[in-house]
């Protein structure tokens, strides 16, 4: 049984990506996710979106109501934007 080496020649440019100077820039991004989040949140809290069966999409309510369903859950109650029909969002109870 013979073991043939074989050598061969790594071509390193100098365009490619250095990972300890990648790790040495600041991170921007993580630090603005916080305040993209309580965005969100904010506008969630606004305009709250509900899934329309019938659209089969997340529509903004019309009109929305604070109700208790029968089984005690707290849910919201409004209308779908697009084709006029009731949805329901459950909610936490407050």
């Amino acid at each position: 049984m013979t073991i043939k080496k074989t050598t061969q020649s790594l071509n390193v440019d100098d365009t490619t990506p250095n990972p300890v100077e990648e790790l040495e820039q600041p991170i921007t991004a993580a630090a603005e996710e916080p305040a993209l989040q309580q965005q969100q949140q904010d506008s969630n809290e606004e305009e709250p979106k509900a899934f329309c069966v019938k659209c089969k999409t997340k529509h903004i309510m019309e009109n929305p109501e604070k109700i208790i369903l029968k089984n005690g859950k707290a849910a919201l109650k409004g209308i779908c934007q697009n084709c006029k029909k009731t949805t329901y969002k459950l909610t936490k109870k407050d």
